[in-house]
């Protein structure tokens, strides 16, 4: 059996995310309009990814080009679309974008968010995110469901844009 540790973990999260994250608004991914929109089976599917979460309080919350000291300094990006608070990460001493779900890689090519997974306006606010990522000399992106990219990141960054 696992014990439970007694050290405490801080929650950090852009202040949009927060009354999701708390417990104080529905998940986004459980939104009627969004469910709405999707096949019987695949609405189930979601709701049943989402059965067992726990709201937790948000400890700090986090705001677009905030410096944060972990790692030898790291950018938070808010990088609204994917959820109204949704962050990107920049660590400048790797040169490492880290984008959550902010992009995707298929077949070995990067790709923008998964526009079948957003609500209705929140595919343009995502993409016109993914502007502010091109300030950053990236030599390694890092996504959540696809991994590590690594090939031309920023000149594909831009060809996403276009």
């Amino acid at each position: 059996m696992l014990e439970a540790s007694k050290h405490k973990i801080e929650v950090m999260a852009h202040e949009d995310d927060k009354p999701y994250i708390q417990g104080e608004k529905p998940l986004v991914r459980l939104n009627s309009n969004f469910l709405n929109s999707m096949p019987e089976d695949r609405q189930e599917m979601v709701k049943q990814m989402f059965k067992n979460f726990t709201p937790v309080d948000v400890d700090n919350t986090l705001s677009d080009n905030q410096e944060l000291p972990f790692c030898g300094g790291i950018t938070v990006i808010h990088t609204p679309g994917h959820t109204p608070g949704h962050l990107c990460l920049y660590h400048e001493m790797s040169k490492t974008l880290i984008v959550g779900d902010a992009m995707n890689i298929m077949d070995g090519k990067l790709m923008g968010p998964r526009k079948e997974i957003l609500e209705v306006g929140d595919y343009e606010i995502a993409m016109d995110s993914l502007k502010k990522l091109l300030k950053f000399d990236v030599k390694n992106i890092v996504t959540y469901h696809s991994g590590l990219y690594t090939n031309k990141p920023h000149e594909s960054i831009e060809n996403l844009i276009k």
